[in-house]
């Protein structure tokens, strides 16, 4: 994808997100994208400097105790690829 789609495609995931977020009150951080186009995320460094990795959007949030902005997210990023064929998600807990 090119930067241009890259961007239109973190535009309407957030417009997504927000929509079945109305209302929500976060523990600490609410959900949100950024491109790599824009900034690396910081496990980029850890990865093989051999393996090749394509444009993303990345994003990492604090939740604190409550687990059901954790579980919130998994299920946003579920229906986020289910609306946007071709996509996939990737998440994990710390």
């Amino acid at each position: 994808a090119t930067e241009h789609e890259q961007e239109g495609l973190r535009l309407l995931a957030l417009e997504v997100a927000a929509t079945a977020a109305r209302g929500r009150i976060w523990q600490r951080e609410c959900f949100t994208l950024t491109s790599s186009a824009v900034a690396r995320p910081s496990w980029w460094q850890r990865r093989s400097k051999d393996a090749e990795v394509g444009p993303l959007l990345w994003g990492s949030t604090v939740f604190g105790d409550n687990v059901e902005d954790e579980w919130f997210i998994v299920a946003l990023l579920m229906h986020l690829t289910h609306l946007l064929p071709g996509t996939t998600a990737r998440m994990w807990d710390n």
